[in-house]
């Protein structure tokens, strides 16, 4: 019989449930010689989110499948089947789990999966289709609640997060001594209020950084004492980090923080009408 492999791999996928790329090669190449199929290809998608969401499953943005699919339609190769380490390699949830065994079905290619054994897609009793049926059901029951761990354990690190920050801080931030909270730096908060302000009276960009540089206020130094300079791209960061209204980002995923806020929410809302998700951020 001849035969094409596939692999799906992706960042969480290989750290979380051990399908990497080489271990999944080699069990479809020992899979296929022990069982004395042909292997005409293998055909890998990598990249590809492990753990996601029914919406999330796009089969189209999988160029791996999307070239596999077409080649069986062409029946190029005279292929009688795919093998796969499991069936979640090829599908996530139910809706794509009905639409891959379709496909399947239209060219008269079945499904070998080396740690199901027993799963088939062509010639099925009525039986074995409720078997299976119940089957993909469960496992997609079993992966949405591996999402939520992950989307709970996601919620507590924000968490930690508002105590313990990390990374570069905006200007006009220093962390506290102990390193475990941020706090204002007067001197440079006066900075950030002032160009707020200007932003607030319409000037532009290059007016702003003109206006701080006769006042000798364009040039300063940063927390590494390096020597930075506040032209037109610095300052248009400045005016759109939501940091400086005490948001931050985790995961992702926009969250208020724990740190003090150096710019009023309404001001720095008149300065960005197209961030409309603030006030839902700030009161969760």
């Amino acid at each position: 019989m001849r035969m094409y492999g596939y692999i799906r791999v992706s960042t969480k996928g290989q750290a979380t449930e051990g399908y990497g790329l080489d271990i999944q090669k080699t069990a479809i190449l020992s899979y296929c010689e022990t069982k004395g199929y042909r292997l005409i290809g293998t055909y890998i998608d990598a990249g590809v989110s492990g753990v996601m969401k029914d919406d999330e499953d796009d089969l189209s943005k999988r160029p791996g499948w999307t070239k596999m699919l077409s080649d069986l339609k062409s029946d190029k190769d005279g292929i009688d089947g795919v093998v796969v380490l499991d069936t979640d390699r090829l599908w996530r949830n139910g809706d794509s789990s009905t639409y891959v065994r379709r496909q399947f079905r239209k060219y008269g290619v079945e499904i070998f999966s080396i740690h199901q054994e027993d799963y088939k897609v062509l010639n099925l009793t009525t039986d074995r289709k409720l078997h299976q049926g119940l089957s993909d059901l469960l496992a997609e029951w079993d992966r949405d609640k591996v999402v939520n761990r992950l989307e709970d354990g996601r919620d507590k690190a924000m968490e930690l997060h508002k105590i313990r920050p990390a990374g570069r801080l905006p200007f006009g931030y220093k962390r506290t001594h102990d390193r475990k909270s941020v706090e204002i730096e007067p001197g440079k908060a006066e900075l950030i209020q002032m160009i707020f302000e200007l932003a607030s009276e319409d000037r532009t960009l290059r007016e702003i950084s003109e206006a701080l540089r006769s006042h000798g206020m364009a040039v300063y130094t940063d927390e590494h004492n390096k020597t930075k300079s506040l032209d037109a791209k610095s300052i248009s960061r400045i005016l759109h980090n939501d940091y400086y209204i005490g948001i931050v980002t985790w995961g992702g995923k926009k969250i208020a923080g724990s740190h003090p806020a150096m710019i009023p929410v309404e001001l720095w809302k008149s300065l960005n009408k197209d961030r409309t998700d603030i006030d839902s951020i700030l009161c969760t």
